[in-house]
């Protein structure tokens, strides 16, 4: 059997890997908007002749891709049954399938049939569909964050999948710092008149020098 770790660090490393994962989903959101602003400035300061918005630079240092984490609540037949999800099939661990199962019990659709509260049927709907891609991908991770939230006791958690999670955090952490060295979020976030405004030059200097290569 694999070292398990004590659940209180466990836990604590699933709600740390959970909150990164929001914050680069919400960081790369800022940056896409950031720099179709940037963009928007630098046709704005050239005329027609010299550029248009077709050629337009890209100003980005490194692509930066748009991925959501959250699940339609309407992309699954909401009528399905327990039994019909054959957890079998999947080459997931036995503490994925489990938990899944826990999970199932409490936000499956045939369990939620009755709510009343469409907002709260919707979010559990969605909540439940993310597990079931959570059971897919055996991301256990992503179980026991749902389970978490659901108030479900988690399982101990294997020592191989919390290094993975560590890396993981390691690897979002570098990401999001990348993110947030870029001229363009510096630029973004700048408060200071003066200094925003040379930022934006030297920005504009980029842009220029790529187009120019290009």
């Amino acid at each position: 059997m694999s070292p398990r770790i004590k659940k209180p660090r466990a836990r604590l490393i699933v709600t740390k890997l959970v909150s990164l994962k929001k914050e680069l989903e919400v960081s790369k959101e800022i940056y896409e908007s950031a720099c179709d602003e940037a963009r928007k400035l630098f046709q704005k300061s050239h005329s027609a002749n010299q550029v248009t918005a077709r050629t337009t630079p890209e100003i980005k240092s490194t692509a930066v891709e748009k991925r959501s984490h959250t699940a339609s609540p309407h992309s699954e037949q909401e009528g399905s049954s327990i039994e019909d999800f054959e957890v079998s099939k999947q080459k997931s661990s036995p503490e994925s399938k489990s938990l899944f199962r826990k999970i199932a019990t409490k936000i499956h659709p045939d369990k939620i049939i009755d709510v009343e509260d469409e907002i709260e049927k919707s979010q559990k709907m969605a909540m439940y569909l993310l597990a079931r891609s959570a059971l897919e991908a055996d991301d256990l991770i992503s179980l026991v964050s749902i389970a978490m939230d659901l108030k479900i006791e988690p399982p101990e958690i294997p020592k191989e999948r919390i290094k993975k999670a560590q890396n993981e955090i390691s690897a979002i952490k570098k990401e999001i710092s990348n993110i947030e060295s870029t001229i363009v979020w510096h630029w973004f976030f700048c408060e200071e008149e003066e200094k925003k405004s040379d930022l934006l030059e030297r920005l504009f200097g980029l842009m220029n020098e790529k187009h120019i290569r290009t």
